[in-house]
């Protein structure tokens, strides 16, 4: 009887055998060691003929669709890790590896902080302020890291963060909240209290926030106007007075309506740098979004984005715009005045 041969230690495709199964339900088969780490077990024929290159893994890296830039919940995927695996960035920030079927099924709903949030909330199930508080939490997260968020331009978009003791935790964020005197006001929703932060290009932490009502905030926007008159005071510029003098009015009524715009901003998608400039080139104006070159020169935005992409930038016969990239918009702001 010829003897069996040893195929301890030899690599057949992905697979590298161990040893030979003396009993059990796979006796007489090779226990084999995947390079994705999965073990499997095999005769010795399909293993010498290559009918066997992997415990199954590489059929599947044939099979799967591809999931990229989809979102599963919190979850959106960023790349194919092999095995079924998919990286995946959740909104908090953090990345995890999920299997795709956890995804699809909605088994993996968030890298873990979907599930420490609800734990922490149940904690202050009869506390009223809690649910108000967690609704404001979220939404500040929403602002700064979710770029479908309809004012994340100018707070996540803007590099604005939360810091790490309030990311990660919703009760650090609540007992901060109530030591600094937070409570819910009834009466009118002038009335309420608002997180703010007193740097407004800094991040939400407990050294840059405070809590204020609808309307301080509000009147924040007074002092904008006060610093728009006095620039309009000191430019000689007939366009750029006009302009001026629009966004003012338009901040009024804005204040007139209660709706909390920061710094004379009203809120945009994202970011669309332009160059505006006369034909005989001797007014040039930057401007970084649509809305902006429209109060600019007065016309509806949908004119300025039709014109943009569909007439070449050719706005009417005295004006030309060109979308440029941020670099280019940094570069030249040297040298053009830059209206935002």
């Amino acid at each position: 009887m010829r003897k069996a041969k040893d195929l301890t230690g030899q690599k057949f495709g992905r697979l590298v055998v161990l040893e030979k199964v003396r009993e059990g339900k796979n006796k007489g088969k090779w226990e084999c060691q995947c390079e994705c780490g999965k073990k499997s077990y095999h005769y010795s024929t399909p293993l010498i003929r290559g009918e066997v290159v992997s415990c199954g893994c590489k059929k599947l890296e044939g099979q799967h669709i591809d999931l990229t830039g989809q979102k599963f919940n919190r979850l959106t995927v960023i790349k194919y890790l092999g095995n079924q695996k998919w990286e995946c960035k959740c909104e908090c920030g953090n990345t995890v590896n999920v299997r795709a079927g956890n995804l699809k099924r909605g088994v993996t709903k968030s890298c873990g902080c979907l599930y420490e949030s609800k734990k922490t909330l149940a904690k202050f199930k009869d506390d009223t302020r809690a649910k108000v508080l967690y609704k404001r939490y979220n939404a500040m997260k929403e602002r700064c890291y979710r770029p479908k968020t309809k004012c994340y331009s100018i707070y996540g978009g803007k590099g604005i963060k939360v810091c790490d003791e309030w990311l990660n935790s919703f009760e650090a964020f609540y007992n901060w909240a109530i030591n600094n005197g937070f409570e819910i006001i009834e009466g009118e929703y002038k009335d309420q209290l608002q997180i703010d932060r007193i740097d407004s290009n800094g991040d939400y932490s407990p050294e840059n926030c405070r809590w204020i009502t609808e309307s301080e905030n509000v009147s924040r926007i007074s002092k904008t106007n006060a610093q728009l008159e006095e620039l309009l005071k000191q430019s000689s510029d007939e366009l750029v007075q006009q302009y001026i003098e629009r966004k003012i009015e338009l901040n009024q009524e804005i204040q007139k309506e209660k709706k909390a715009i920061r710094g004379g901003w009203f809120p945009v998608k994202k970011n669309v740098y332009c160059y505006l400039r006369n034909n005989d080139k001797t007014k040039r104006f930057l401007f970084k979004n649509i809305k902006t070159v429209a109060l600019f020169l007065n016309i509806r935005s949908g004119q300025v984005h039709y014109r943009l992409k569909k007439k070449g930038g050719v706005i009417n016969e005295e004006w030309y715009l060109e979308r440029i990239t941020r670099e280019e918009f940094n570069e030249l702001s040297n040298n053009v005045e830059v209206i935002v």
